[in-house]
């Protein structure tokens, strides 16, 4: 008999009694509550079936807030913040959104704190890319040679004290798992190993880290999709329950990510989220169901994860789709523990068009004022903290417009109350495609490569 049949089938029974447990002690009917944020593909999958991705960078062809070039063009210079907060008024729902906490912008304790202050306390952020999220790395023998397959490098202790030494009090680690789990979805021991090592190299140093679910969006693991959600579940069960109790005893700085990213990998709105097409509001339902296995499963695995903040995110991690009524935020039984995920990497013909305009001008302070407007308003002036974990732009050889863009975006997110956290993916040069050109620190050299950058963002 299949001893992986009988696992998840396990894994499915108790699923099902934690959720009517869940059901009961919530309230609920329907997997949850409330609204969350989103953003576009800055990162690379490698060569993923059915994905149209491409490793290291960001869609080509889309806008940085999921949107088409043309469609991001448009509302960068039609759209301004008021307009913006209008066209995305939201009922105001006392269920869909958690209390606002008053507080101030200085660095608190860890503790009795409001999840917008929780946002404040974190500082500026840095991504490790490219590095423990490679994936389908299918020229490298040791699948622990992952790490190093798309950025070229292992991460090292000395890399985390020089973005520590940098500035950044944030550390983002995208982690995919699906790649080092076997036919039952336990993870491999020496990866879990090698995971926990890289957390602890920012952890010891007492800067907060971000540990999420990264490119597993696929039929095989995860897939927003009504036939391929009970997958989906086990999946998310199975991975958050290990990756929970591994971590069970450490403090609020260690933070969940649910999933990068969600989205109809392969589809033709894979990266743009339209109500009027059945699938896409089929695929938000499907998160939304998803995210509240993932806050379940963390919560049930005991320790410090009874009351650690967790992240979730909408369709792709957009801004609009975030904004959208439609997406939920879990119930939780736990007060304001729960923060939203936005990625931002707008206007994408300057942030991610290689064949864009080199200026970051007014249409473009217009475009990430209308983003960030809209997320503060759904979320933050509701009392619900805001990460926006991915943000950039490529090199086009315009360094100092990206110096202009990194401080103009920086300010404003945090005049906001938001945590931003810059992609960074260890390459450096002038990119001929949207893939490249996000780099900031040198993994290898351990040394900022692009300085006035970096002191635009924590400056």
């Amino acid at each position: 008999m299949n001893g992986g049949r009988i696992e998840k089938r396990i894994i499915s029974i108790l699923m099902a009694a934690m959720l009517s447990c869940s059901m009961f002690l919530y309230g609920c009917d329907n997997g949850g509550k409330g609204t969350a944020a989103s953003g576009l593909q800055s990162e690379g999958t490698g060569d993923q079936e059915g994905s149209t991705e491409a490793p290291r960078g960001i869609r080509s062809d889309l806008g940085s807030d999921g949107s088409s070039s043309e469609k991001n063009d448009a509302s960068s210079t039609e759209k301004g913040p008021a307009e913006s907060t209008a066209e995305n008024s939201i009922e105001n729902d006392a269920e869909d959104v958690q209390e606002e906490a008053a507080g101030n912008d200085t660095a608190t304790e860890v503790g009795d704190i409001s999840s917008v202050e929780f946002v404040k306390s974190m500082g500026y952020g840095w991504n490790l890319g490219n590095a423990l999220d490679a994936t389908n790395c299918s020229w490298v023998g040791d699948k622990m040679d992952y790490e190093g397959a798309w950025c070229g490098v292992k991460a090292t202790p000395e890399l985390i004290e020089a973005v520590n030494k940098a500035g950044f009090n944030t550390i983002r680690i995208p982690v995919s798992w699906h790649d080092h789990v076997d036919s039952d979805y336990t993870i491999d021991s020496r990866w879990m190993d090698r995971v926990q090592e890289v957390v602890d190299y920012a952890y010891d140093r007492d800067m907060y880290v971000i540990l999420d679910v990264h490119h597993d969006v696929t039929e095989d693991y995860y897939y927003p999709t009504k036939d391929k959600l009970e997958q989906s579940k086990l999946y998310m069960v199975a991975v958050w329950s290990q990756i929970s109790k591994r971590f069970a005893d450490y403090d609020e700085k260690l933070i969940f990510e649910s999933i990068n990213e969600p989205r109809l990998v392969g589809r033709n709105n894979e990266w743009w989220f339209d109500k009027n097409v059945p699938e896409c509001p089929e695929a938000m339902e499907c998160i939304n169901e998803c995210n509240q296995i993932f806050v379940d499963s963390v919560r049930n695995s005991g320790g410090k994860n009874k009351e650690r903040f967790l992240i979730v995110a909408s369709y792709d991690d957009a801004y609009e789709p975030t904004v959208d009524a439609g997406f939920k935020l879990p119930s939780d039984n736990v007060n304001d523990r729960l923060l939203v995920a936005v990625h931002m990497y707008l206007p994408y013909d300057f942030a991610g068009n290689p064949n864009g305009t080199t200026v970051f001008d007014d249409n473009a302070k217009r475009a990430n004022d209308t983003a960030l407007n809209a997320v503060y308003d759904r979320f933050v002036a509701k009392g619900v903290g805001v990460v926006i974990d991915e943000y950039g732009a490529m090199n086009k050889g315009n360094d100092d417009q990206r110096v202009l863009y990194y401080d103009y975006f920086t300010k404003a997110a945090k005049d906001l109350g938001m945590c931003t956290v810059a992609w960074d993916n260890n390459v450096f040069e002038v990119s001929t495609d949207s893939t490249q050109g996000f780099g900031l620190i040198d993994y290898g050299t351990k040394k900022v490569v692009k300085t006035e950058i970096i002191d635009a963002i924590v400056k």
